[in-house]
């Protein structure tokens, strides 16, 4: 495990960020089940994406440890219906050394304070069921099993399901 000074914050993400956020996210793309994405992502292609979050009001959280990025979350809209207007989808990704320190519990506070503020109602994790470690974040953080699509992706050669997890804000 990587040993840290205790300068751990968490900020919104800048476009000036999006190197590392790929290299954090790349390695997912390649090595894990966690992205169905197949293709590693480009810093442009992270810049945009940064800034259609900005443009949409939704937020891009990052972790940095020491003053290095090493993780992100964000909030992103669920659906463009307008009836879904108050749920939106988590992500989260963590540095392969960020892993396994309960950074992913921070970053989720911040995106339920900012779901807070944008008035949200629900909260919805699709996970890669056989993704241990993220579907233990999300139950340690009151989000509770709504079911599970079957062998809706394909990667590295096997089809995969995806597990929704959900949180609703209390009353």
């Amino acid at each position: 495990m990587a040993k840290w000074s205790t300068d751990i914050a968490c900020r919104q993400a800048m476009r000036a960020d999006s190197e590392k956020l790929v290299q954090i996210y790349n390695d997912y793309v390649v090595n894990s089940t966690a992205t169905f994405a197949l293709n590693p992502e480009t810093t442009a292609e992270r810049e945009s994406w940064l800034d259609l979050h900005a443009s949409l009001r939704y937020p891009v959280e990052i972790v940095t440890i020491d003053g290095v990025v090493e993780g992100f979350a964000s909030l992103s809209p669920y659906h463009a219906r307008c009836a879904y207007a108050l749920t939106a989808e988590v992500s989260i990704y963590l540095s392969p050394q960020a892993r396994g320190h309960r950074l992913g519990d921070a970053l989720l506070g911040k995106l339920h304070d900012h779901a807070d503020k944008m008035g949200l109602h629900t909260l919805l994790a699709l996970v890669c069921s056989e993704n241990k470690p993220s579907i233990a974040l999300f139950e340690r953080n009151g989000y509770e099993l709504s079911g599970t699509l079957r062998q809706v992706g394909k990667k590295f050669d096997r089809y995969l399901d995806v597990a929704i997890y959900q949180w609703i804000k209390s009353k």
